[in-house]
């Protein structure tokens, strides 16, 4: 089945569903989908809402192939990789994203890959950021 195949399948799914598209129509969201993210939420609420968008980059890749699976009493969440988001918050760069990876740094450091971590920062181009987490870029 083709991928435009699926998502007009999955959309029809969420309109049946009595959900909702705020930013596009059903029968524009294939194509919107292609260049931005679309957001659902339950039929006349905006609030809570999802966004839901085509993973183009190699980090939004990364993000998806290497999710890891949490926990949360009876129910379980996907998230990217902990060295994903130390070194997107790296990038965001604010005082208040350094501070969050530094915090993230140091609650998850013993469950850190530095390695993957540096790779990571390679990728967005902050390797020198690693400054902030105490960590020398060779």
């Amino acid at each position: 089945m083709s991928k435009k195949k699926d998502l007009s399948e999955f959309f029809s799914h969420l309109e049946k569903k009595n959900y909702w598209l705020i930013n596009a129509s059903f029968n524009e969201a294939n194509e919107n989908i292609k260049y931005n993210a679309i957001r659902i939420a339950k039929k006349g609420k905006f609030i809570p809402n999802i966004e839901l968008k085509i993973a183009k980059t190699d980090i939004e890749k990364i993000a998806l192939s290497e999710r890891i699976r949490v926990f949360l009493n009876s129910s379980s969440i996907y998230i990217s990789p902990i060295e994903l988001k130390i070194a997107y918050k790296l990038f965001l760069s604010s005082e208040k994203d350094i501070e969050d990876a530094r915090h993230l740094f140091n609650i998850f450091s013993d469950k850190i890959k530095i390695e993957e971590l540096k790779k990571m920062v390679e990728e967005l181009k902050v390797e020198k950021k690693l400054k902030y987490l105490g960590i020398k870029y060779d």
